[in-house]
């Protein structure tokens, strides 16, 4: 017969060289603890493919906190593919949904923070800020996968976390973003 280890012996490896691991000592349930604390720490990192510029989260953060009298207003962003680096389209002022919609790419997504005129019954007035992610179901594989992988992280970076994904034009209306705020 073998000589084979206790099943005591088992749960406590004995450290042979340098290069062993601490996971390489724990028994399995220990294992999947440290794994899965691991992750949280990985998924509560902000981390994106793309980076932004502080001056223009400084440029989002005044355009967040402008004070609008009337119309809509959207700040438009996309990725600079060579740089990896999240950058301005445009400001637009007073601008509605019908003319944003025609200003918006058909086969490249973008990232539209959209400060939003919303009418109430009682006569009021707001502007939510709102985050559009333009993905048209057209753009490439790569772009959507490119511009999904850095969309929370811009969120997160923005401040704006009420969000909307469209991929067909015809979603992006008045009606559309009424019955969701």
């Amino acid at each position: 017969m073998l000589n084979q280890p206790s099943p005591r012996e088992n749960l406590v490896p004995q450290c042979e060289t340098k290069n062993d691991r601490i996971s390489d000592f724990l028994i399995p349930h220990q294992r999947s603890l440290l794994l899965g604390l691991h992750f949280i720490h990985l998924m509560n990192m902000s981390t994106s493919t793309c980076e932004i510029d502080p001056a223009l989260l400084e440029k989002i953060k005044e355009f967040r906190f402008a004070k609008n009298s009337t119309g809509n207003a959207a700040f438009v962003l996309q990725i600079d593919r060579k740089q990896l680096k999240i950058v301005e389209v445009e400001v637009l002022e007073d601008i509605s949904i019908e003319e944003l919609v025609e200003e918006l790419p058909e086969n490249t997504p973008r990232y539209v923070i959209l400060s939003y005129e919303l009418k109430h019954d009682d006569g009021r007035t707001n502007f939510p800020l709102v985050f559009i992610y333009w993905a048209p179901a057209t753009a490439p594989a790569a772009l959507h996968m490119l511009y999904t992988s850095a969309k929370t992280f811009l969120q997160e970076k923005t401040g704006v976390m009420r969000g909307f994904d469209i991929r067909d034009a015809d979603m992006l209306t008045d009606e559309y973003l009424r019955s969701q705020l």
